[in-house]
Formats: C-alpha cells, sequence, structure tokens
C-alpha cells in the first residue's frame, strides 16, 4: 500500500478591502480568504483540496441620468438616498476537490466536487422603505471528464468525454416587511396589514439544476489541418414555488412552476497551421443559455398588492454562432483578428423601470450579434537579442504597445416593436490602448487609455449616451522572480482628465427620448496604490 506523501504544493491568501467609493453612497468592504492544498497520492495520482470565503457590503446610489453625470456624478440618485439601500453577503463558502487520475501515458481523468453557500441580503435601513429580501443560496457542482490521445485512421486522435451537474440543494428569496409599525398590503378591495418584520412572500427554487454530457474530438486530417467535431446534451431544470407568509381571507394563493427543458450543442470547426508563427480558424456551433436560478418571478407594478406576483416562462436561450478568424506574428507585430456572427432565438433581455427602479427580464424576439474582435502587440523597441517574441522567459528591457478593438453589431430582426434596432447597452465601438515600459528589474510603467462610442438606453433607440475616452498612468515594481513570488508595489492614477461619463446601463424598454435615470457614473480621477507579498 503507498503512502500519501507529503502537500505537493498549497497557499493561502487573505485579504481585506474598504473604500468610500467616488460616487455618494457606494462605500464598500470585503474580506476573503482563499486556500488550496495538493497532495500527490502516487505517482499517477493526485488531489487538490480548496476552500474559499467571503463576506462583502456594497451601498446602492441608484442610477443617474445623462445630465446628472454631467454635472456632478458624485451625486446619488436623489429619490433612492432616502431608503439607504444597500447588499449584504454575511458570509459565503466554497470547499471542493479535484482529484486527477492518469491511467496510462495516453488518459487522464479528472473528477471533481464543490459545495458552495451563497446568503445575501438586499434591502434598506430607512424605516421609510417597506421591505427588503434575504437571499438563501446552497448548491452542489461536480464533473468527470476524460481525456485520451490515440490514432483514428492513423492520423492523431486526442478524445474528451465529460459530464457536469449543478444542483440547487436549497434556494430561497424571502421578503420581509420593516416599516416602522404596522403598514397596509394588499388592495382596496381585500385589504389587510402586516406586522414590522412580516414575512410577505418566499420564492423557493430548491431543485433548479442544470446538466451537461458531452464529447469531442481533436483529428489531425493532414499534417498542418485539424477537425474539431462535438456535440453536448444539455438538460436545465427551474423550479420555483412562490407563497406568501400570511393569511388571508380565501386562502394562500401559491403560484408554481417546474419545467426541465432538453438541448443540444453542436460544434464542428477547422484549424490550419500556415506556419509556426500563423494559424487559421473556422467554428460552426450551437449555444444554450438558461436563465438564473433565482430569475422569473416578477413582484407588484402597481402598489404592493400579492395578487400581482407572477412566474415568467422564459425559454432557454439559442444560438446558432458562425467564427473565422486567425492568430500570428511577424517581426515586430503579433496579434489575432476574428469575426464572428450569431443568430439568437428567444435571447433573455433585462429590463429596469426608470421610475421605479424594478427589474423585469423576458425573451425577445430573433436577433443578430455580429461583431469583430481585433488585438495587436507591437514591441517599440527591446535591447534583447534574437526574435523579438520569445517563449524561454528571458528578461529584457522593452517598449510595447498593446491594443485591442471590438466592434459589436447586436440588433433586432424585423421585430414587431423594435424592428432593426439596436439591443441597448452596448458600444458598437469599444478600444484599448497601453503604452508598457518594461525593465529587468521589475519596474514598469504604462500609459493607457479606453474610448468608448456612445449606445442606446432603451431598445426602442430614443436615446444614447454620450462617448467617451478615459486616460490612466501606471507605474510599479516586482521582484523579478521566474515563480512569480515575493513583494509587489503598484501605483494607479485613473481618468486623468476627471471625465464625466456613464461606464454602463440597466437597459430600458422605451424612456421615449426623456433621459432617464439608468446609468452608472464612471469614477473621476483617482489614485490607487497596493502593496503586496506573494508566498
Amino acid at each position: 500500500m503507498s503512502k500519501v506523501k507529503w502537500p505537493r504544493a498549497g497557499s493561502i491568501s487573505a485579504t481585506g478591502e474598504r473604500r468610500s467609493g467616488f460616487q455618494d453612497h457606494t462605500e464598500s468592504e470585503a474580506q476573503h480568504l482563499a486556500a488550496n492544498l495538493g497532495y500527490q497520492l502516487d505517482p499517477d495520482t493526485e488531489t487538490r483540496f480548496f476552500f474559499n470565503y467571503g463576506r462583502e457590503l456594497f451601498k446602492g446610489p441608484g442610477y443617474l441620468t445623462r445630465a446628472q453625470i454631467l454635472s456632478n456624478p458624485q451625486q446619488a440618485n436623489p429619490a433612492v438616498l432616502p431608503y439607504n439601500y444597500d447588499r449584504l453577503q454575511p458570509g459565503s463558502e466554497l470547499v471542493g476537490n479535484v482529484t486527477t487520475i492518469r491511467p496510462d501515458t495516453d488518459s487522464n481523468l479528472e473528477i471533481g466536487i464543490a459545495y458552495q453557500n451563497f446568503p445575501i441580503r438586499i434591502g434598506a435601513s430607512s424605516t421609510s422603505q417597506p421591505t427588503y429580501s434575504y437571499w438563501d443560496y446552497g448548491n452542489i457542482a461536480a464533473q468527470a471528464k476524460y481525456t485520451r490521445s490515440s490514432e483514428l485512421f492513423g492520423s492523431e486522435s486526442n478524445w474528451t468525454v465529460a459530464a457536469y451537474t449543478s444542483q440547487d440543494v436549497y434556494g430561497s428569496v424571502d421578503r420581509y416587511g420593516i416599516g416602522a409599525g404596522d403598514f397596509n398590503y394588499g388592495t382596496a378591495a381585500a385589504p389587510y396589514r402586516l406586522q414590522q418584520g412580516s414575512l410577505i412572500t418566499r420564492n423557493d427554487f430548491s431543485g433548479s439544476s442544470d446538466n451537461v454530457l458531452l464529447a469531442s474530438n481533436d483529428l489531425q486530417l493532414l499534417h498542418d489541418l485539424w477537425l474539431t467535431t462535438g456535440v453536448a446534451g444539455i438538460a436545465t431544470r427551474r423550479a420555483i414555488d412562490v407563497s406568501y407568509g400570511v393569511n388571508r381571507a380565501g386562502g394562500i394563493d401559491r403560484p408554481s412552476y417546474d419545467k426541465t427543458r432538453f438541448n443540444w450543442e453542436p460544434n464542428l470547426g477547422l484549424r490550419y497551421d500556415l506556419s509556426a508563427d500563423f494559424q487559421v480558424f473556422t467554428n460552426f456551433s450551437r449555444s444554450i443559455e438558461p436563465r438564473n436560478d433565482w430569475s422569473g418571478v416578477i413582484g407588484p407594478t402597481n402598489g404592493p398588492n400579492v395578487k400581482n406576483w407572477s412566474i415568467l416562462d422564459l425559454n432557454n436561450q439559442e444560438a446558432w454562432t458562425e467564427e473565422v478568424g486567425g492568430r500570428g506574428r511577424y517581426g515586430i507585430f503579433q496579434g489575432s483578428l476574428s469575426y464572428y456572427h450569431a443568430q439568437v432565438k428567444n435571447e433573455i433581455l433585462t429590463l429596469t423601470d426608470p421610475t421605479t427602479q424594478i427589474q423585469t427580464e423576458l425573451n425577445a424576439s430573433p436577433t443578430t450579434h455580429q461583431g469583430i474582435e481585433l488585438a495587436l502587440e507591437t514591441l517599440l523597441w527591446h535591447d534583447g537579442s534574437g526574435r523579438p517574441w520569445h517563449d524561454d522567459g528571458t528578461q529584457e528591457q522593452k517598449l510595447v504597445y498593446r491594443q485591442a478593438y471590438t466592434w459589436s453589431d447586436f440588433h433586432f430582426d424585423h421585430d414587431p416593436t423594435f424592428h432593426q434596432n439596436k439591443e441597448a447597452g452596448l458600444p458598437e465601438h469599444y478600444y484599448q490602448g497601453s503604452l508598457d515600459y518594461e525593465h529587468p528589474s521589475g519596474f514598469y510603467a504604462s500609459f493607457n487609455l479606453q474610448a468608448a462610442s456612445g449606445y442606446y438606453i432603451d431598445y426602442a433607440n430614443t436615446f444614447k449616451t454620450d462617448p467617451y475616452v478615459v486616460y490612466g498612468l501606471g507605474l510599479g515594481w516586482q521582484e523579478p522572480r521566474p515563480d512569480h513570488r515575493g513583494w509587489q508595489v503598484s501605483l494607479d492614477l485613473r481618468n486623468l482628465t476627471n471625465k464625466h461619463y456613464a461606464q454602463d446601463i440597466s437597459p430600458a424598454y422605451n424612456v421615449k427620448g426623456v433621459d432617464a435615470a439608468v446609468s452608472d457614473p464612471g469614477d473621476g480621477f483617482g489614485v490607487f496604490s497596493a502593496v503586496s507579498y506573494k508566498f
């Protein structure tokens, strides 16, 4: 019997963060602990245990209009501020294990399991806001993946067979009243009163699950030509039960939902190596995206009437996607370029009511997603010898310009209401650039920028955000060690020109050309410093 050896590798990290926030009422704090420990059980078997703990608290300032951001991006939404919204994650845990077994030199088996407990409290501290919600979530996820290299028709063939499952052991969203005293909860025709702290509704989604079984193969057709084929079967179950914590005349309504959907995802691709430095590829695949486990329960829209609660029957989002592109390097340049085009069915869209800040979801009519992704690195200067791009870990003094550009065209396809409109919340053009200086001593400096075009805040395409360009400067030093351990210090100056801009939005249905409060402002000029030590 072989004996268990000492740990092969392990690490532990603890971090704490406290931030006052650029915008009013955006204070936050967080504490995280992460650890993992690996054992070599025998020459062909190793196992690794991991653990994560986190506690976080975020304040909620509410969304702003474009005019409010331009005048004073540090303000909170005046209508939301009195409620003192916050989001507390009182303590989440993730524990798991991954074990790898090598039955022979050509195959590999990986088995993993993880348990997650994730409670959240979302609500208000002010007694003028009558409710808050408590989320309780426990999930077990497991996987088994087997890979094998062999020959098929005399050519190299790499197989992968895998099974994944994610099961909600328990999960609920409890909605409570926290008014200063009794308050009405009902309709004029059927009124009743709740005591402070009463449970109003419970949304239970225990039993929801995602299950995947897949098989794929990479086959070398010719010396430099590879064919990738694969298929996955997917079963998604969404179970939701809504119950009320108080009795009323006529009994208790209990709307419920339980549906399992089956889908499949085929994949077909080709990869051709033109040389050691250039590669082109094309891919055709189908993808499935179910709604979140806990989503789909829509609250009252006209006052606190429990009869208005409903459960959405949302279909899984489906898409057929074609992609073509390449990557390579030549002289002082290296980068990648790809184009994708997806026909999307039942896209799951999230909408926000600018007045009540209530979110809902819906399945869209057919939509198209297409775009270009370009990444390019240019070695402007270096003091090394040999090839500009080497992979031998050699340290040298160099000046590199790194840039990435994305063109995104997401639009409806002849929708009865939105016709060919653009989808809200996504800039059509987005660019990032960074001029980086690196020294073998570990010192580095960077001048960077990010730019985005304006984009619509509603699906009716009646109002746009402003385009923006934001500049930054970074300095730092990292102890020059191959294992990246040791000391590291950094200083970042962000948004050097103190640009006022919207960094993201929560899309609305139709704001009718009005400057609605659906935007989050980007941080203004700020200085960030950090000191760390890895061991």
